[in-house]
């Protein structure tokens, strides 16, 4: 699921300076296209947390930037219309950064220099960018080559990566240890998590893809990637790899036994035995604060927080974790089996309203989900099926909740017809900020609710439709239709 960023927005002018600063950037906009520049800083790793300054060039168009980071934090950049280009994003900060930045507004990257101490590491991002970015948009290239063989996107992805590398090592002599292990870290990861494309799309037709079923040249990637250590650690792209990677084998070696998926405290376990070091401690804190964020308190999500605190009694990760349960058990007064479920009234799709209360009477499938959300679609045909079983049943009703913003409409609407994803859509429209998303406390998606008859929540976080081939949603279902 997907984590929810807090965001502090700062209005200063040029030369603010926070408290004992070990980053300085400053600069220089030629032909700038408006009077300010806005700084991005992304923190933390488990909640991540964005801060954002909005600095106003002084009469010379120069500003000044400072913050404090420790050990590390990712960098945006922003000035004027974001198509115009004259942005960067995720760049890694680290404690003694101090540069002079220069660009034309309106030339960005091809004029974008920096001078300094550690303005290797800065200009090196600038070449990477102007190779891989915009002479070669292997972004765009990998989203066009989805509808091509398997081979065939593999095969682009192994050019990419060995030009990324390249560049890299270029200027490998230039840069500190810690940023080239993370940032390699960074590189492979991100460029390798386009290998698992091919099984989500299997996963949404229905169909089963393995790890076993790639050639060993294909599956050449999983031997290319970095160590877990005490420094890849930090890598946050590295970490969401390797979390996929284990997916995909927990659900490989079910398949193969010919088993069923299990709860999420199973692959906990798996997971368990698949990361070491200070690897492991971060993983187990994130899938410990995703299941009691995410999940809410049930005996899973409850089990898996207890055996963390045992586990790492001292890490460096338990007061953000007891600051999330504590939350949790204030929320779960009114989000639990038993108590009414959260009214709302919502525009549908046709531009009518509609109201939970409309449904009273029957037994309500609620998804939260949203048109970019690659999981959410990837579930839409498995849950044909369910659909299916209860066709002929007046009293099982599917809502889908989406929380697309309100520029996104067209998309919205767009993805129903193309996913043919039948049933009663309504549209929250301020995205993970709308007052229904807060109040009920959707921070990822997609998430599920099934609300009995009486207007109650029944089940929180009920079965996706493509576990166990929808077997246990169906018998959810219908076990909260025979209910009185």
């Amino acid at each position: 699921m997907l984590r929810y960023i807090l965001v502090l927005l700062t209005v200063v002018i040029s030369g603010f300076a926070t408290a004992q600063p070990n980053v300085t950037i400053r600069g220089k906009i030629t032909n700038p296209l408006s009077r300010s520049v806005t700084f991005s800083l992304t923190r933390g790793e488990l909640e991540y947390k964005s801060e954002e300054t909005i600095l106003v060039l002084d009469k010379n168009n120069a500003f000044s930037f400072t913050t404090r980071v420790d050990p590390i934090a990712r960098l945006g950049f922003r000035h004027g219309p974001d198509s115009l280009g004259a942005s960067f994003d995720i760049w890694i900060l680290e404690p003694g950064d101090d540069v002079t930045m220069t660009a034309d507004a309106h030339n960005f990257y091809p004029t974008l220099t920096f001078t300094g101490r550690n303005a290797d590491k800065f200009n090196y991002y600038v070449a990477d960018y102007l190779e891989s970015d915009i002479k070669r948009k292997w972004g765009e290239q990998v989203n066009a080559n989805s509808a091509l063989p398997l081979a065939s996107q593999y095969a682009y992805l192994d050019t990419i990566e060995r030009v990324k590398l390249s560049i890299l090592e270029q200027y490998r002599p230039k840069l500190s240890p810690l940023f080239y292990t993370i940032w390699q870290a960074d590189t492979k990861a991100m460029i390798n998590m386009n290998r698992f494309a091919p099984f989500y799309k299997a996963m949404g037709r229905g169909d089963k893809l393995s790890l076993y079923d790639l050639t060993p040249e294909q599956r050449s990637f999983l031997y290319r990637m970095p160590a877990q250590n005490d420094t890849t650690f930090l890598s946050d792209y590295y970490l969401s790899y390797l979390q996929r990677l284990a997916h995909f084998l927990y659900m490989d070696v079910k398949q193969m036994a010919g088993l069923p998926f299990r709860p999420q405290t199973e692959r906990h376990l798996f997971n368990k035995s698949f990361f070491t070091g200070k690897f492991a401690e971060r993983a187990a804190a994130l899938t410990t604060y995703e299941a009691v964020a995410y999940v809410g308190l049930n005996d899973e999500s409850k089990q898996i927080y207890t055996e963390f605190l045992r586990d790492y009694p001292n890490s460096r990760y338990t007061a953000e974790l007891k600051k999330k349960y504590s939350e949790k058990e204030a929320v779960a007064k009114f989000l639990a089996p038993g108590k009414p479920a959260i009214p709302f009234t919502l525009l549908t799709a046709d531009g009518k309203k509609a109201s939970l209360s409309d449904f009273r009477g029957k037994v309500v499938h609620l998804d939260f989900w949203a048109h970019w959300c690659g999981p959410c679609i990837a579930e839409m045909k498995p849950s044909k099926k369910i659909k299916e079983h209860f066709k002929d049943n007046p009293n099982v009703v599917f809502l889908y909740l989406s929380i697309d913003e309100e520029k996104d409409k067209a998309k919205w609407l767009a993805a129903i017809q193309k996913h043919d994803i039948t049933g009663t859509h309504l549209w929250a429209n301020k995205g993970f900020n709308d007052p229904i998303a807060r109040q009920y406390d959707i921070n990822g998606i997609p998430t599920y609710f099934v609300i009995d008859k009486q207007g109650n929540f029944h089940t929180m976080d009920p079965p996706r439709p493509s576990q166990g081939e929808g077997k246990p949603l169906i018998e959810l279902l219908e076990k909260a239709v025979s209910e009185k």
